[in-house]
């Protein structure tokens, strides 16, 4: 009949608006989930709606929102203002991603002092040092993971957030931390409490993001300072 024919294009309908939904990527890292915002803004709406609510699935344990959250989120990938939705779950521009999540946002944590070789904790960041004799047979990629002479790092080191003024010593000079956020597209509401780690006067680096151009390992190297950072939900 009629109705069976229409019931079945329906559904037809149905599945491929999903499996166009389910063709865009979404980031999913621990507590934050990221949409490409440049893409979803050339989306019909049905399809852009079935990818917003799978976001929201990931930051609401399943649930996948209301029309409205639905529309509030889409509203920021238009280029709106960040907003908030249930459960303190903010929306912001990230570069060319839109950002759903918590934890990035919330108050600075309080500086703590890292013994050098040790182990701290700063918010949900944790950062690990040790010392080696030997020259590393690769040296990482990962700019969450770096490699120091031993024996040119100052102490006391603090780990800390951004302040006003900071800045970071690059070959032929110094650059604002400001600068080193921008270039990296570290969007300004996560800046305040990214983690810097510093010693009594200087920056010497930024984990995920820059080192500083101290500190490096040279032919007279006799120790080699392993630092990594690491935030809590991610690998």
């Amino acid at each position: 009949t009629a109705l069976v024919r229409l019931a079945s294009s329906l559904e037809e309908d149905e599945q491929l608006l999903e499996a166009a939904g389910q063709a865009v990527p979404v980031e999913i890292a621990g507590p934050t989930v990221r949409l490409p915002a440049p893409l979803l803004r050339t989306l019909p709406g049905p399809v852009a709606a079935r990818v917003v609510r799978r976001a929201l699935r990931a930051v609401h344990d399943g649930y996948p929102g209301s029309s409205a959250e639905v529309a509030a989120i889409l509203a920021v990938v238009r280029g709106g203002p960040p907003t908030e939705l249930a459960g303190s779950v903010r929306v912001h521009r990230d570069g060319t991603w839109v950002t759903l999540g918590q934890s990035l946002i919330k108050a600075s944590p309080t500086p703590v002092a890292w013994p050098i070789p040790g182990t701290v904790r700063f918010g949900l960041w944790a950062f690990e040092s040790w010392i080696e004799e030997v020259p590393p047979q690769v040296f990482p990629l990962s700019r969450f993971v770096e490699v120091f002479d031993a024996d040119a790092m100052p102490e006391p080191v603090v780990v800390r957030t951004f302040q006003p003024g900071d800045g970071m010593a690059i070959v032929g000079g110094t650059k604002t931390l400001s600068d080193v956020f921008g270039e990296a597209k570290v969007a300004g509401v996560r800046r305040s409490a990214w983690p810097v780690v510093a010693t009594v006067d200087r920056v010497v680096w930024v984990p995920g993001v820059r080192r500083a151009d101290a500190g490096w390992v040279g032919t007279a190297t006799k120790r080699y300072l392993w630092v990594r950072a690491a935030l809590e939900g991610t690998t």
